[in-house]
């Protein structure tokens, strides 16, 4: 009982109990494979749906912190146990567990799944008038997301559906969206080729530039970008946009914001 060290020894073994007391099955999955998580888990409970079981929100934690921080993932593995929840209860499950929405389009993603397969699998039509209340819509945005951060400019396309049929392009509903995806996407990336990009702008007529800039800010910096990685003038600009700086009235051109944005944007990239 007079060991120096005593206390020491029995702080040490103090700080190790309270360790082991509060690691969970989730905690201590950096030891484990995927291969045992549904076993640590439980998830196979004989005559209980997965969708039912208690510990799913367990294993929807566990399986994505794994897919994020290992270096391979047999995705395949976890798409055996998310195969096994009827369609019809995703909605309400990717309510009541969040992640389960990007643990699912993470392995869609991985497998190579594309646009058209998950429309398929989730039952989404993009010409069904009720689009917008679908159940699974927000499962396919949450797909489309992590797609678009790892997939090439083209993808950006095939997820907004700004070519409905018979619709001006400046009344789609679609438009807002396709304007975000591509600021962002011009911001994160390196883009040489703006083809992708021109094809769409192009379609909006100049006469509603103004007012589709005020309605949609990022508007302005997306045609800049553009623009300037187009190699465009001060001087085309101008011509395009129909503005002469030695005309009276210039303060009142409805697209001189536009032109500043561009110039700014060209001096910044100079």
């Amino acid at each position: 009982m007079d060991h120096p060290n005593l206390d020491l020894f029995i702080t040490f073994k103090r700080v190790l109990n309270a360790q082991s007391s509060r690691t969970t099955p989730s905690m201590r999955l950096g030891d484990e494979t995927l291969e045992k998580v549904n076993a640590l888990i439980r998830l196979d409970t004989p005559g209980v749906d997965v969708a039912d079981n208690a510990n799913l929100a367990l294993w929807i934690d566990s399986s994505l912190k794994m897919y994020k921080h290992s270096d391979f993932v047999d995705s395949a593995f976890i798409l055996e146990t998310l195969d096994r929840i009827p369609i019809g209860k995703l909605a309400e499950l990717t309510k009541n567990y969040p992640h389960l929405k990007e643990l699912m389009a993470k392995c869609w993603f991985t497998k190579g799944k594309t646009v058209k397969d998950i429309k398929k699998l989730l039952g989404i039509d993009e010409q069904d008038a009720k689009l917008k209340d679908h159940p699974n819509l927000a499962i396919f945005r949450t797909f489309e997301h992590v797609l678009n951060r790892q997939k090439p400019l083209e993808n950006i396309n095939a997820f907004v559906w700004l070519d409905t049929p018979g619709g001006a392009i400046v009344e789609n509903p679609e438009l807002h969206r396709w304007i975000e995806l591509s600021y962002n996407f011009l911001r994160h990336n390196d883009v040489s080729n703006t083809a992708s990009f021109t094809e769409t702008l192009d379609t909006i007529p100049i006469g509603r530039l103004a007012e589709l800039t005020m309605k949609y800010p990022h508007l302005k910096e997306l045609m800049a970008k553009v623009w300037v990685k187009q190699g465009k003038t001060v001087e085309a600009i101008k011509k395009l946009l129909i503005i002469d700086e030695q005309d009276p009235k210039l303060m009142d051109h409805p697209n001189l914001d536009l032109l500043s944005t561009f110039k700014r944007v060209l001096k910044d990239n100079n």
